[in-house]
């Protein structure tokens, strides 16, 4: 009899340890052009557009880790204001006197960046390390890149799981802004509206 309540005392606890395992969402905010006061000086490119990316987490955020970010268009560069920092947003004050570090591309975690490791922003499988324990965060901004053409954002975001650190991959595709296409009824009606313009020349014509 001891085998069967082994067997069901090993079944609840793996059953316990995955109710316990953290949860992590990521959400790509709206992208947004650069403005013209973000243009003056050492700012981005023209036509380019500023990304803010956001995760929730119900446990301590640790790492951020493992970065790559691919460029598929444009130059293939993000922008990184000389005033600017990989590991955090610029400070309020200073973008009030120096416009374009409100374009500044950056990653960051809930507390100070303790260390980074494979390089910095644009390098391949770079990380930020988060040794403090700051809990769960609602929508918190993690990272904002700013580019001029169409991109992917791929990472690994590790948290305090209940044993141990938990690892959650995203892979996260970003692009320019494109004018919604008109919904089928506007369509039909628009489509309706030149063709009654065209038979109307038409018979104005053959008169």
């Amino acid at each position: 009899m001891r085998k069967p309540a082994l067997l069901v005392a090993t079944l609840v606890l793996v059953l316990t340890t995955h109710v316990k395992a953290a949860q992590v969402n990521f959400h790509f905010g709206n992208a947004r052009q650069i403005t013209a006061e973000e243009l003056e000086g050492d700012g981005p490119l023209p036509d380019s557009y500023v990304y803010d990316f956001f995760l929730s987490s119900d446990a301590d955020i640790l790492r951020v880790g493992n970065v790559f970010v691919e460029l598929f268009s444009g130059s293939g560069q993000l922008y990184n204001s000389p005033l600017g920092s990989n590991t955090a947003p610029p400070n309020p004050t200073f973008v009030a006197v120096f416009p374009a570090l409100g374009a500044d591309s950056w990653i960051t975690t809930p507390g100070s960046v303790t260390a980074t490791a494979g390089g910095s922003l644009g390098d391949d499988n770079a990380s930020w390390f988060d040794t403090s324990d700051d809990g769960p965060q609602q929508n918190f901004h993690f990272a904002r890149l700013t580019a001029d053409g169409v991109g992917a954002f791929r990472g690994v975001v590790s948290v305090a799981g209940a044993n141990g650190p938990e690892s959650f991959p995203f892979n996260i595709i970003f692009s320019p802004p494109i004018m919604p296409f008109p919904e089928p009824t506007s369509l039909a009606l628009f489509a309706i509206g030149l063709l009654s313009f065209a038979g109307n020349r038409c018979r104005g014509i053959g008169n």
